[in-house]
């Protein structure tokens, strides 16, 4: 699968499971509710600073933006 897409599902996914609505969540990552649109849908290139913000948003590592939807991160309270 293409890596915009994975990054756009992914997105899709974790602001679902935050309830929000994309307007809500462009405010907290500081984007516009048009590009999460784009990145969502997997059709705009995601610049590094854009996953820095989400990833920010999100309270999660950058790294599990760019993972498939059926793998995830071990967090740091889970490897004990």
């Amino acid at each position: 699968m293409e890596l915009s897409k994975i990054i756009g599902q992914n997105a899709r996914r974790m602001r679902k499971a935050l309830r929000l609505n994309q307007d809500d969540f462009a405010a907290k990552a500081k984007l516009s509710q048009q590009q999460i649109s784009k990145i969502e849908r997997g059709s705009q290139n995601v610049t590094l600073k854009s996953i820095a913000k989400l990833a920010k948003a999100f309270d999660v590592p950058d790294i599990e933006l760019f993972l498939p939807p059926d793998m995830e991160v071990r967090r740091k309270h889970d490897t004990k």
